[in-house]
């Protein structure tokens, strides 16, 4: 179980080797979007939800975690793509000013809120509360990539998967993250 965004960098190579070893061009090609960096740069602007603690610890301008696409807009560092993210999503929806949009997720949009971490889900026509900040959703998120490439990818065993999805849930450290939703939604990739 991944329980530190310390150990984000490590597994994110790790998520790769595979492809490394059989096919180098196209790890190439997948590993500036998927491996994480450490350390990030810390947002100079106050978002919600702690996203700034997290962007302090890991890099992921231009990254991808399973269904999660962080920001993915222009911009020189975290901050001006979350900026330029924020701004086109709120050329399609009317939001509240409280809410930041910071990354994809499927056919939704992740905000960041006073209340913590939540899903527009375009699709279903509503919005998901999945975290109380950033750091425990971005944790989540891992998790249930990582259970979904052992246990979906390679083994095609949901009933394991749905094993792991369990244990992070009982998680103390996962306390008010609805880690069901997030497992569930990455089985849709």
């Amino acid at each position: 179980m991944i329980g530190s965004l310390e150990a984000l960098p490590a597994l994110t190579r790790r998520w790769l080797d595979d492809v490394k070893r059989t096919d180098p061009e196209r790890y190439d090609a997948l590993a500036p979007s998927l491996v994480i960096g450490r350390p990030g740069r810390p947002s100079e602007l106050p978002f919600p939800a702690r996203v700034g603690d997290t962007l302090a610890v890991i890099e992921l301008s231009g990254k991808q975690i399973g269904q999660f696409q962080f920001a993915p807009a222009p911009g020189d560092d975290a901050t001006a793509q979350i900026l330029a993210y924020d701004r086109a999503v709120r050329l399609e929806f009317d939001a509240n000013t409280e809410l930041c949009f910071i990354g994809s997720y499927g056919s939704g949009s992740i905000f960041a809120s006073p209340q913590g971490i939540g899903l527009l889900d375009i699709d279903g026509n509503r919005i998901v509360a999945l975290a109380p900040d950033f750091t425990r959703f971005i944790l989540a998120q891992a998790n249930a990539y990582d259970a979904f490439k052992g246990h979906i990818v390679k083994a095609k065993d949901e009933a394991s998967y749905r094993g792991v999805q369990e244990r992070v849930a009982k998680e103390p450290a996962f306390a008010g993250v609805d880690v069901a939703a997030i497992f569930t939604a990455q089985l849709k990739l």
